[in-house]
């Protein structure tokens, strides 16, 4: 029988999931500092948008994942004026923002992307670990992945750790 599909099946929704445990581990950072941080979609989109986009015209990794991470913070300063500066309800800013995020990136993705089909934005290379990557099934799921899926892998121990120690807990919260 053939693992292929299984396999890139596998591998591919770990991949896939690192993006959303880097947002949860936010959230949890964010619920423990008081902020109902709602607009995590909108955050996740326009960092997505702009680093893909930084990528693209520079054809360099690291300004792509700094102009993600600028497109990220941007909503969430977006979304820390609303709530601070004005007194918006939190939840409602962050409804707000998820649809204006949505709406830009979409209308965006025309004028800045469709032009030009025929580049490609650099990505990672996958990271193979001698022997372990050797495996049937296992090895390719786990021990051939990018350094961004091994980092989520490693953020979340780290949080836990983190949150639990006495020194810093909210001062909010027991």
């Amino acid at each position: 029988m053939d693992w292929t599909p299984a396999i890139l099946l596998l591998a591919s929704t770990l991949a896939f999931a690192a993006p959303l445990v880097f947002a949860a581990v936010g959230e949890l950072i964010s619920e423990k500092a008081g902020v109902i941080n709602i607009e995590l979609d909108g955050m996740m989109l326009s960092g997505a948008f702009c680093g893909v986009w930084a990528a693209l015209i520079s054809s360099s990794l690291s300004a792509g994942f700094i102009a993600a991470a600028l497109g990220g913070a941007l909503v969430a300063v977006a979304h820390g004026i609303l709530c601070l500066v004005f007194r918006a309800e939190q939840v409602v800013s962050g409804v707000i923002l998820n649809i204006l995020v949505l709406g830009l990136t979409t209308f965006g993705i025309g004028p800045v992307f469709g032009a030009d089909l025929g580049r490609s934005a650099p990505t990672l290379n996958l990271i193979s670990f001698p022997y372990l990557s050797e495996f049937p099934i296992v090895g390719r799921v786990l021990f051939s992945q990018t350094p961004t899926v091994y980092l989520a892998f490693l953020l979340v121990p780290a949080t836990w750790y983190l949150s639990t120690e006495p020194l810093l807990a909210s001062p909010c919260r027991p």
